[in-house]
């Protein structure tokens, strides 16, 4: 499905004074997700870094937001074009050297803005992600979730969280930021085109860039993640053979933990959810191969 990406812009507005300098251009798109997004931004008040600038990329709500009492940067598209694109639409307006991006319904950790900055200082790098804690421990799919942390050590990785990465904007830009065409494993996609066969570790996983987030909240929202994945998944390694290859070397260096001490009702559910997960992604690959998705 090809996506009308000449003009998607509908209104900008910016609230507040502008923050002078930023060290950090935090973009998030949001999407009928008013609550969560409050909370966000009030994540991002309680930062101890200071100097960073926010840009709301609205992707086409009906309602508009008022942020009267906050300073950002508020851009309204004219429908939903999905976050590839939306984020794109933010990035043309970042004014910092480093470009973060945060999910709406994520909770940063009060150090997140200065962690991300000094993990650019301290390492020669041009991609990060993050790691992530559920915010509701009790909810049975965050097990699901194996790649939110991938442990204590700064190691290098492609992104798979984009909801908790962070960039070089110019060399983002160079690549022409996301690929609007893609909703699902777009951040690897996206590392794949800044770093080819340049050091790995250009892109690292730092364990200090935290946020608190949700991997799905029902079964329906599990099982269309797992069914997007594979459909996408299979449109990738299409499109580029070399996209797998790349994917397992910075695989070959992970070390998931999945040690979790469960009772054994809990532990059977926990199968139950990972054999689903991997017919969903069949399913997905039979979609995107047979139905003609490209």
């Amino acid at each position: 499905m090809s996506i009308d990406i000449s003009n998607p812009i509908k209104l900008i507005k910016d609230f507040g004074e502008a923050i002078t300098s930023p060290k950090l251009s935090v973009i998030i798109v949001t999407w009928n997700r008013e609550n969560e997004l409050i909370k966000c931004l009030n994540g991002l008040e309680h930062q101890v870094e200071k100097q960073f600038e926010i840009t709301i990329v609205d992707n086409g709500n009906s309602n508009l937001f008022n942020f009267e009492d906050r300073s950002l940067k508020y851009i309204q598209l004219i429908r939903n074009f999905r976050p590839s694109l939306a984020r794109n639409a933010g990035l043309q307006f970042a004014r910092a050297r480093i470009v973060a991006f945060l999910d709406d319904d994520a909770i940063p950790d009060h150090m997140w803005v200065d962690k991300i900055i000094a993990a650019f200082k301290n390492n020669k790098i041009i991609a990060l992600r993050g790691k992530i804690i559920s915010k509701n421990a009790k909810n049975f799919y965050n097990l699901m979730a194996t790649h939110y942390d991938l442990g204590k050590a700064i190691i290098p990785t492609y992104i798979d969280i984009e909801g908790n990465c962070a960039f070089d904007k110019d060399k983002l830009l160079k690549v022409n930021g996301f690929n609007p065409q893609v909703f699902s494993s777009e951040g690897l996609e996206l590392t794949y085109r800044l770093i080819g066969n340049k050091n790995i570790y250009l892109s690292i996983y730092d364990p200090s860039v935290v946020i608190y987030h949700d991997f799905c909240d029902s079964f329906f929202h599990f099982l269309s993640k797992y069914i997007r994945y594979g459909k996408n998944s299979k449109i990738l390694e299409r499109k580029n053979p070399k996209l797998s290859e790349f994917e397992k070397k910075y695989l070959d260096l992970r070390l998931i933990k999945d040690d979790i001490d469960l009772n054994l009702l809990l532990r059977l559910k926990l199968q139950f959810l990972k054999k689903i997960s991997v017919l969903a992604s069949i399913l997905g690959a039979f979609i995107s191969k047979y139905l003609n998705f490209n």
